[in-house]
């Protein structure tokens, strides 16, 4: 199987499983992707912005935060974070106590992710959670995904065959 057929597969499990990840495919494919690609990969090298392209699939899964605290911030905010922050102090503690971190809602506050056209991931929002959540011991946290440009198909740290291997159901 190459790796655009494990892609495929892995979306079509993720569209099948739509109600537990809350799965949204908006990916038509075929001409208007590879323009789609062609336009972001523009937007890139003109501006630098790394997150050109219409939205093209999207999901909350878990992911190990192994994995998440390696991701770059979108705005580079990683960068800034040290190791002893007062904010992911803080928020650390309060995890530990709470369990997690909720929004105005009152539900979990899943960091944002998003993958661009050459499956690069970046954290849009939640560096500090993400740290957090990792200093309190969690292995894995729920995270909204969002895809753009065809990301879903490509290889990378969050690619949609990688996230779909971590929320298998265990038998």
């Amino acid at each position: 199987m190459t790796w655009s057929d494990a892609a495929r597969a892995a979306a079509l499990e993720a569209r099948r499983r739509h109600k537990s990840l809350h799965a949204y495919d908006s990916n038509p494919q075929g001409r208007w992707l590879k323009e789609e690609m062609r336009r972001a990969a523009k937007e890139l090298h003109r501006k630098g912005f790394p997150l050109a392209g219409a939205e093209t699939f999207s999901l909350v899964a878990k992911l190990p935060t192994k994995l998440l605290v390696q991701l770059p911030g979108r705005n580079s905010e990683h960068n800034f974070i040290k190791r002893d922050d007062a904010k992911v102090k803080s928020m650390t503690e309060f995890i530990k106590k709470n369990g997690s971190i909720k929004g105005d809602s009152g539900k979990f506050y899943a960091p944002f992710v998003q993958v661009n056209y050459r499956g690069q991931a970046f954290i849009n929002e939640g560096n500090h959670r993400v740290r957090a959540y990792a200093a309190a011991g969690r292995k894995s946290i729920p995270v909204q995904i969002q895809y753009h440009a065809g990301g879903e198909l490509r290889r990378g740290p969050v690619s949609l065959v990688t996230v779909m291997k971590y929320n298998r159901k265990k038998k």
